[in-house]
């Protein structure tokens, strides 16, 4: 499957295969693992070195597992995952797991990631779904907002401004104009979605404003939103996993 997305300056993405690693490169993964679950479960003690190690050596019959790393000089700098279950049951879906040190975020690394992962898929059909999953844990001075169905008002703005946020995506030469989510749209796209009979979730992530300079409303610094639509779903809970589709 062709991607059109390039490694940025500085780094290089590369196949792993971490199941037959030798010690070195096994001791970069398992400090790679402990940075991440540092940052997304603070309040858990660091897994055994040794422990981290078996389940990145781990192999199953049932399961098979890719892996490519990013690299800045000689830092592990991010990993991705793809896994496909091999038991006989959904195993057109590959689902994703996806890591970028803190530092090097914002800069198209898990772009490239995401993208040597994909490229890897067959074009044959046997792959239909990519899927992952996230949780509902906010970084400080950040709040999530979880919507049925229609965006409140006060929210709408600052939902249009995330929505419009897929602009800054890489386009490389694609003849591919702004897109323009706006108020009337979205409502278009929510009378559309009800006449379908069909239900959609939204997760709008804002920064949190200083007390002494209240939002006002419709506003917020929004800096990422996942909308969501599917039939007869109910919106994940946290730790569980959803299969999502990109509204704009």
């Amino acid at each position: 499957m062709a991607t059109t997305t390039s490694v940025p300056a500085g780094y290089a993405v590369d196949p792993a295969d971490l199941h037959d690693a030798d010690d070195r490169l096994i001791a970069k993964a398992v400090a790679f693992t402990h940075a991440v679950n540092a940052e997304a479960v603070p309040e858990d003690p660091p897994s055994p070195d040794a422990a981290v190690a078996a389940r990145l050596r781990l192999r199953s019959k049932f399961g098979e597992r890719s892996d490519w790393l990013a690299w800045k000089g000689d830092e592990l700098v991010g990993r991705i995952s793809l896994h496909q279950d091999k038991s006989g049951s959904n195993e057109h879906i590959r689902e994703i797991e996806l890591n970028v040190l803190p530092a090097h975020r914002r800069r198209g690394v898990a772009s490239a990631l995401f993208a040597a992962a994909v490229a890897s898929l067959p074009g044959d059909g046997g792959a239909k779904l990519v899927e992952t999953w996230t949780s509902t844990r906010a970084p400080a001075g950040y709040r999530l907002e979880t919507i049925e169905d229609v965006i409140p008002d006060r929210l709408m703005g600052a939902a249009a401004e995330a929505f419009n946020a897929i602009n800054r995506m890489p386009r490389e030469g694609l003849e591919m104009e702004d897109w323009r989510c706006t108020p009337e749209l979205i409502r278009d796209w929510e009378r559309q979605m009800k006449a379908r009979g069909q239900r959609t979730w939204t997760l709008l992530a804002s920064r949190r404003r200083p007390a002494r300079a209240p939002a006002s409303p419709g506003s917020s610094s929004t800096r990422a939103s996942r909308r969501w639509s599917t039939r007869a779903a109910p919106p994940s809970t946290p730790g569980t996993r959803a299969a999502t589709s990109a509204s704009c």
